[in-house]
């Protein structure tokens, strides 16, 4: 079977969640013995990146720069001739999915060599669709977020966000009933696209989970207790959130409590410089950790306040699957069945992770997080899952 796989920001190598995704999900259709080839967008910079990666999984990536994003009008000019031309593209991405290059492109691939499917990494894709023939080909929309409500927690309201999140909201709205399924990446959003009108849905959780999935993990007796949060990038709107969160109320409320008893490490690019006063003598920062397996494994406890976003988290779930003991909070588990004081505990308030990390300092009942997070991260994210979920997902269609 051939599969066409349209995917942004080309995902090797990979630096975050989202490109972790999608690179393990290119590699998974190889592995379970599809033809494949890919379109990506790609800045110009990186087309070095491509032809090694081509080389190296055997496959025909076909990049195209981007134009909409990386265009030199300047912002306002560009969003107000949207809006007075062409307003269904108020969601600057899917603008790029309507490049004439592109364009070109996917339906020479869609004639030349007509794909069973279309696989469709991002719902702002949507102006692709008119051009498949769905006698011949069949649509698969991968979300790795809901959109408008992503956007609008990340960047909160404005008169610009507004029309923004509009654009967004109809790309969902095109994207759901457009698609002959839609695979969502959490429960609760799989049931927000069965509200939208998709004909059939699934929830597929992220592609590189199974590679960190551990059978079991060594709990340490020993103080003081080791504590992370990684965010990718503090760029990213959300983790500077959960950072400020951090340094500025929990830190101080343990050290205040519990002194000497935690180290605190935070991992991820882009530490904010206005953070820097609140970087005590137990905080220890690194933009980067040149052996991230290394530095895992002597980490005990994975703090990590979720405040906006949606989607699934990469920060609060690859923990949960190695094994380390977990605190975060109820909304950031989006419909996946982690139960507090069964496999990680939960916290909303300042006061409410103070209390659960003073918990925490019970070597007991951290081997026992420990070991029914592992238990049923097996159950839900082992590679034999993962790749079910996504055949049952084809002969849903077929």
């Amino acid at each position: 079977m051939k599969i066409l796989v349209i995917t942004p920001r080309f995902p090797f190598p990979v630096v975050g969640a989202s490109e972790s995704d999608r690179a393990f999900g290119i590699r998974q259709f190889i592995r379970l013995g599809y033809e494949v080839k890919v379109i990506t967008k790609i800045s110009a910079d990186r087309l070095v990146n491509v032809e090694p990666i081509k080389k190296e999984l055997g496959i025909d990536i076909y990049p195209i720069t981007y134009k909409f994003i990386r265009s030199r009008w300047p912002e306002a000019k560009k969003y107000l001739k949207i809006l007075l031309t062409r307003p269904y593209f108020l969601d600057g991405a899917a603008q790029e999915y309507s490049d004439p290059e592109l364009v070109s492109k996917f339906t020479e691939i869609l004639k030349t060599w007509q794909p069973d499917y279309v696989w469709l990494d991002m719902t702002f894709m949507w102006p692709l669709i008119k051009y498949v023939d769905k006698s011949k080909t069949k649509i698969i929309i991968r979300s790795q977020a809901y959109e408008p409500q992503h956007f609008i927690e990340e960047e909160g309201w404005s008169l610009k966000h507004f029309w923004q999140y509009l654009g967004k909201l109809y790309s969902e709205r095109q994207a759901a009933p457009g698609a002959d399924i839609v695979v969502a990446i959490t429960p609760e959003e799989e049931k927000i696209y069965q509200k939208l009108g998709a004909k059939k849905t699934a929830t597929l959780a992220l592609r590189g989970l199974p590679s960190l999935l551990k059978n079991k993990r060594v709990i340490s007796q020993s103080f003081p207790l080791h504590v992370f949060f990684a965010g990718s990038t503090y760029g990213v709107k959300h983790n500077r959130k959960a950072l400020e969160f951090l340094l500025k109320k929990i830190i101080p409320l343990v050290n205040n409590q519990a002194p000497g008893k935690f180290i605190f490490h935070i991992i991820g690019r882009k530490f904010p410089q206005a953070f820097q006063p609140y970087v005590t003598d137990n905080v220890a920062v690194a933009n980067f950790v040149p052996d991230y397996e290394a530095a895992m494994v002597n980490m005990d406890i994975a703090l990590i306040p979720n405040l906006a976003g949606r989607g699934m988290q990469q920060k609060i779930f690859e923990p949960l699957v190695r094994g380390i003991p977990v605190i975060t909070s109820s909304r950031g588990l989006a419909g996946y069945p982690f139960e507090d004081g069964q496999h990680l505990l939960l916290a909303e308030t300042a006061e409410e992770y103070v209390a659960q990390l003073l918990r925490m300092q019970d070597y007991q009942l951290r081997e026992k997080l420990s070991i029914q997070a592992i238990a049923l991260s097996q159950e839900l994210f082992a590679q034999n899952k993962m790749d079910q979920i996504v055949t049952q997902a084809v002969k849903n269609i077929d």
